[in-house]
């Protein structure tokens, strides 16, 4: 059964930004190391994922070799932007992590047209410049030996990943069921993260599980599945540059649960990189015809 608004890819990327906000919040709320939080994160949402396809009656098989290897890859390269993402929080806030991460709609607006040798635009690499200059306002010190230095450089690491995640899914996205390449998305992590458990002895606590289900859940069955969904008309760069609100719904969830009050360089610094985006949002939107 479908919900025929679901089937709208602009109601899909919008109800996507508003649950993919909340990975900030929980990903501050579990306490656990973060490579070993992304797999029980994915143990969890493989399991929900694979019980409402099940009951959904959707098939499990991707449609040919190429759009599986695709969909294999863009779950390595997802494997690491979360992972770098979680660590980008341990060493800054809510605010820092997202908004640097977020960096990626200006970065899938210079990387898809060589990606799909489609048209080059010069405003594109305008805004780009922009929002690396939002991102240098961040920075409270060039040096890595400063724990906001260097989660803006892992988040900068996480954004990028993200952006060849979102190219790879584009065609794999057009032929197969999203909840479909999300659950392989999800399987793929599972086993390149699983030897970590060599090194790094982490198991969550008991307020560590409630954080993971709703992570997992909600941030990841909802929100990446609606994500990979929307590419299925969406281009990434339209998905991406819509999704500009996340860190700002972020940085209230932050203030509404973690009591984190932006300074005013992370204000100033947001501000320029959320103006590229919706410059560009708008801009992308006009031409669109959804």
């Amino acid at each position: 059964m479908k919900l025929p608004a679901l089937t709208n890819p602009l109601v899909q990327i919008n109800l996507s930004i508003l649950f993919m906000s909340t990975s900030g919040v929980l990903g501050r709320f579990i306490q656990m190391d973060s490579t070993m939080a992304n797999w029980w994160r994915s143990v969890i949402a493989f399991s929900v994922l694979w019980c409402i396809i099940k009951r959904l009656g959707i098939g499990v098989k991707l449609d040919s070799r190429a759009n599986r290897n695709k969909v294999f890859l863009s779950g390595v390269l997802l494997s690491i932007h979360w992972i770098t993402y979680f660590y980008a929080l341990d060493y800054s806030n809510v605010a820092i992590a997202l908004l640097t991460l977020y960096t990626f709609p200006a970065f899938t607006a210079i990387v898809e047209p060589i990606y799909s040798k489609s048209p080059f635009n010069t405003k594109d690499v305008l805004l780009a410049l922009c929002s690396f200059i939002g991102v240098l306002i961040l920075v409270p010190s060039f040096s890595l030996n400063n724990n906001y230095s260097f989660a803006i450089l892992l988040g900068l690491i996480s954004s990028i990943t993200y952006v060849f995640r979102n190219l790879l899914l584009l065609e794999p996205a057009k032929q197969n069921p999203g909840m479909t390449i999300m659950l392989y998305q999800l399987g793929t992590l599972i086993v390149v993260v699983a030897p970590f458990w060599l090194f790094i002895k982490s198991l969550p606590s008991k307020t560590d599980w409630i954080g993971l289900f709703a992570l997992a859940i909600v941030t990841t069955v909802f929100a990446h599945t609606l994500f990979v969904m929307s590419l299925k008309k969406l281009d990434a760069t339209t998905a991406s540059l819509l999704s500009c609100l996340a860190p700002v719904l972020g940085i209230i969830w932050a203030f509404i649960f973690l009591q984190e009050i932006p300074t005013n360089k992370t204000i100033i610094g947001g501000s320029i990189i959320l103006l590229t985006v919706v410059l560009k949002t708008i801009s992308t939107t006009k031409k669109a015809n959804i």
